[in-house]
């Protein structure tokens, strides 16, 4: 395990290896290290790639967030037919997944379960925000407060929109007929829309020193929840390797590249939801 830690170092921006990676190296070798060292250690590799401007010496990323979530979106959207839509491949894989003993029920429903809880974790999140604001404005007259109350809905109505498509098609069965498979990969196509639409309210009220810790708790619950989005994806994997006798070459190549950019744009939800908590902390410190 502390050879894995080392290893996730490599996975920072250059700039920061050259400031803090011997004495992060040091303090691994010291210590004990378990599990969640690791996934530390990989949240922080996130973030430090996505805010490389906060490290001295380090350089902006230029690219706007929005655009790189709204290009991820659009690429789901667009890898939703070859990757779900292929019910002779999805039918053929889950058949022959069945074939390698009773854990593959289990791993879909595992997957669906995380795929469904991440978006509930998620709109939790947001309570502390607006909870945070409301006292704000209770005892002051600040605008910002009012502004991120007024923008809330605009970040839950579409959020809450693609929770219901998700649960139509996958609990409802109005949707497109996919199967056991299929359902269970639904999720990973619109679970990360959620998020990215629910991420612009902590990004909004991360400017406000009054608002940091509802910015700060609403930002690791979004983590949380994006982690958890990424994660989700493992139980399809493996079930794509227990059915690979059904999988083509096109099935798979969709699969993987669908799951790619789901995970690409959860974990970059999660680095800046995470970025936009110490932003706010900082903000806080020196008001």
């Amino acid at each position: 395990m502390r050879a894995l830690a080392v290893g996730v170092l490599r996975l920072y921006p250059m700039a920061w290896r050259r400031r803090y990676e011997e004495e992060v190296r040091e303090l691994i070798e010291a210590r004990p290290v378990r599990l969640r060292t690791v996934a530390d250690l990989l949240a922080g590799a996130f973030d430090a790639r996505i805010n490389r401007d906060l490290i001295p010496g380090g350089s902006a990323v230029r690219t706007p967030p929005a655009a790189v979530l709204i290009v991820g979106g659009i690429a789901l959207t667009y890898l939703w037919n070859p990757g779900i839509r292929q019910v002779a491949s999805l039918e053929a894989t889950w058949s022959h997944a069945l074939e390698h003993g009773p854990v593959a029920e289990p791993l879909a429903v595992v997957s669906t379960t995380v795929f469904t809880t991440a978006p509930m974790i998620a709109v939790l999140a947001m309570l502390p925000l607006l909870v945070n604001a409301v006292r704000v404005i209770r005892r002051s007259e600040l605008s910002a407060p009012f502004e991120v109350i007024a923008f809330a809905p605009l970040c839950l109505v579409p959020a809450a929109l693609f929770g219901w498509l998700y649960v139509s098609m996958v609990f409802l069965d109005s949707g497109f007929p996919m199967g056991v498979f299929g359902n269970a990969m639904t999720g990973g196509f619109f679970v990360p829309m959620m998020l990215a639409f629910l991420l612009a309210l902590p990004s909004k009220a991360a400017g406000d020193p009054m608002l940091a810790p509802g910015v700060r708790a609403a930002g690791r619950l979004l983590a949380v929840a994006a982690g958890a989005t990424a994660l989700a994806w493992l139980p399809i994997a493996v079930l794509m390797l227990m059915g690979a006798e059904g999988v083509t070459a096109s099935f798979a190549a969709a699969v993987a590249a669908s799951a790619a950019v789901s995970v690409a744009m959860s974990a970059f939800i999660a680095g800046r939801a995470l970025g936009h908590g110490r932003q706010a902390v900082r903000h806080l410190a020196h008001a």
